[in-house]
Formats: C-alpha cells, structure tokens, sequence
C-alpha cells in the first residue's frame, strides 16, 4: 500500500508573534591559516611552578571569544612579551584576596 506525508493547506499555517528580537553575533578573529586569534581579556589566577628545576611564574588567562573554563596556563614572561599592551598586573580576580609576596625562594 502506498503512503503519503501529510499534507496541509497553505491557508492553515499561522504567522509567527513572537518577539522580533535579534541576536546578533561576532566572528572571533582568525588567522590567514584559519586558526583562532587569541587575545587576553583577564588573568584569571596566577601560582608558581617548577621547571627544569627553576621556578616559572604562571598566569591562568581567560581568552576573548572563549569560555571561561578554556582558559590556559602560560607563562607570565612569555605573556608579557607576546602581549605587551596586556597589562598583568593587578588582573588577578582572586577570592582569596592574592598574594603580593616575594616567589618562593630556592632551597637546597
């Protein structure tokens, strides 16, 4: 037996009333490869970590056009050179109220 879809009659379908609002969104930059541009919109956190056996400050920085939960851990310096218009100091959203002490000092 055969079968049909439904069908409807073009004078049956109601119009839309709901809101006319718009939402409007923005392309995240991207390289000439195609890869996502990153610039830094807030240290997040900052600690420090041992490397190589020297210790490296690290800031846990919060993307443009990335979640919040993205974010990535990367080294202060390297920061500072990569972004030198970002300035880290006094970024930090800390709940704890931060830490302006000296870094940890090496013991032998």
């Amino acid at each position: 037996m055969l079968t049909f879809p439904p069908t409807f009659h073009i004078s049956l379908p109601k119009h839309y009333r709901g809101s006319a609002d718009r939402v409007e969104t923005t392309t995240p930059p991207v390289s000439v490869d195609g890869d996502l541009e990153l610039t830094p919109l807030k240290v997040l956190e900052m600690h420090w970590t041992k490397k190589k056996g020297r210790l490296i400050e690290e800031s846990l920085v919060q993307w443009k056009h990335v979640e919040p939960e993205d974010g990535t851990w990367d080294e202060t310096s390297a920061l500072q050179k990569k972004y030198p218009t970002f300035d880290l100091e006094g970024k930090v959203d800390s709940k704890e109220g931060g830490d302006d002490r000296n870094p940890p000092q090496r013991v032998n």
